[in-house]
């Protein structure tokens, strides 16, 4: 059939129309695309998950028209463990027999590591117009809205805008294109610069690090240097002291020295040595501390006493040496007599 038209009342049912003829009523008046003026032009919005709200909006394509009057959540299949995929919202025009529908549906993407668009059906009887790409990247368990592509206004699925004309904004998106990389250049620049900053000043700080060591190491070195001079200074006094003691008469010295200390020791074992006793006592009377001063040492016993516990503490302080020393006596009264424990300790003198 060449020659067609319309409409005409139908007498006897000798006029017929179909869809594609009411259809092509509207044909050069509106093109194909989404209506821009309606809703929010079926644009993708993340909602919550893994779930993308398309909002509402009007369409016209292959002489349907498709009408979303409510937001309406599509819910995308969980990501894979380990792939990155691209899943698209379309809307699909069906125009085959047992189906004769439009709907808003969910194209699932290929896995991979460098995962593309999926491929959309493109037949006479069956379209599919990408609304959204969405990128679903390995393990993720929400969609965030810098992972929707919105392809409404796109030369794949333009806007209309009014009656003959549509609009796509592939020219908007190179601008947006150029200023990212515009934005994206200044900051890899001022990475670069502040990469750089940070680098010197590092270096300048290690540097600094190894003259302060290098300093602190010749510190140490003239230390080190000083006490093996003084420890040689003091070895050789001592050694001429003991050399010049020996030299002579090496057995005849030796038996003065032993015989010095045992004579020291005979005067320490009879009691024979000059020392001062003081007695202090409380004001009861009763002995609290006696103290011996002598020239060897300080002997100081103090006296403590309980109901059956009377304690005496020695603390003795030699005039030369390291040590102190400490004897404690505990008297104990029991049913048969007195128990007596002695200990002793030793201390390095403060």
């Amino acid at each position: 059939m060449s020659v067609t038209s319309g409409f005409y009342n139908s007498l006897n049912g000798d006029r017929k129309y179909n869809t594609v003829q009411i259809s092509n009523l509207f044909d050069g008046i509106i093109n194909d695309g989404i209506f821009m003026s309606i809703g929010t032009s079926m644009m993708g919005v993340a909602n919550s998950g893994m779930s993308v709200n398309v909002g509402v909006g009007r369409a016209w394509f292959d002489h349907t028209w498709t009408h979303n009057d409510a937001v309406l959540a599509k819910t995308l299949s969980d990501s894979d463990l380990l792939l990155n995929r691209i899943d698209a919202i379309v809307l699909e025009v069906n125009a085959t027999e047992a189906v004769r529908f439009n709907d808003i549906k969910i194209v699932n993407g290929t896995p991979s590591s460098v995962p593309v668009n999926p491929t959309l059906a493109s037949e006479p009887a069956l379209h599919q117009y990408p609304l959204a790409y969405i990128y679903v990247g390995a393990g993720v368990t929400e969609i965030t809205q810098a992972n929707i592509t919105n392809m409404v206004g796109t030369a794949s699925c333009p806007f209309v805008t009014g009656v003959l004309e549509t609009i796509n904004i592939d020219s908007l998106i190179a601008q947006w294109e150029t200023q990212w990389s515009e934005w994206l250049t200044d900051t890899q620049n001022d990475t670069a610069t502040w990469t750089a900053d940070q680098r010197a000043s590092f270096l300048a700080w290690v540097d600094q690090q190894r003259t302060d060591f290098v300093a602190w190491v010749t510190v140490l070195q003239n230390d080190m240097t000083a006490f093996q001079n003084a420890s040689e200074t003091d070895f050789i006094t001592w050694f001429n002291n003991v050399k010049g003691q020996l030299s002579t008469d090496v057995a005849g010295n030796l038996q003065n020295q032993i015989n010095a200390i045992i004579e020291q020791e005979f005067y320490r074992y009879h009691g024979l040595m000059s020392k001062q006793t003081d007695v202090v006592k409380d004001e009861t009377g009763y002995v609290s501390s006696v103290v011996e001063t002598s020239s060897d040492a300080i002997s100081t016993t103090t006296f403590t006493k309980t109901d059956n516990v009377q304690t005496a503490t020695t603390e003795i302080v030699p005039s030369t040496g390291t040590l102190n020393y400490t004897k404690t006596s505990v008297v104990t009264t029991t049913e048969s007599g007195y128990a007596v424990a002695e200990s002793f300790i030793s201390t390095f003198k403060a």
